[in-house]
């Protein structure tokens, strides 16, 4: 899954950002210590613990070769307009959505998918699309909702 943009460079926030992300509650041994788990790469995940990773960026001028999130996002690319241009296809870092109802509505749940606030620190790097997506290198997992 990637995120991709027209954006050319990242934004670096000025201030905290509310997002939300879907992930899986662990049923596991260690849901008491990592209650959830992310969707793609079952990464484990504590709440209220900063986490950073880099972020990989790649240039294309192919978008109907990249592995969108979903047809929301997608559907950004399907117009002329989207042709013979250059994007940013982002795959590391930390996807989320920016509003709750984009992150709701964007998968029939699971028994054990969730809907989790989180928080992208100030002084953080990141990659927006038109849909509502983001990816940053830095986020907090606050809540479940």
């Amino acid at each position: 899954m990637c995120l991709v943009t027209k954006q050319r460079d990242p934004i670096l926030t000025t201030e905290d950002i509310v997002c939300y992300k879907i992930v899986r509650e662990n049923i596991s041994h260690n849901k008491n210590t990592h209650p959830f788990s992310s969707m793609y790469n079952y990464f484990d995940w504590m709440l209220n613990k900063a986490y950073y990773t880099p972020l990989s960026v790649y240039e294309t001028d192919r978008a109907s070769n990249c592995n969108f999130y979903d047809y929301v996002a997608r559907t950004q690319f399907d117009n002329p307009n989207s042709k013979n241009c250059l994007f940013s296809e982002i795959s590391d870092g930390f996807h989320a959505m920016l509003t709750y109802d984009r992150a709701a509505s964007t998968t029939d749940f699971d028994d054990n998918e969730v809907v989790v606030e989180c928080l992208i620190p100030k002084g953080s790097s990141i990659y927006k699309d038109k849909t509502d997506l983001v990816v940053s290198n830095k986020i907090i997992m606050v809540k479940r909702l």
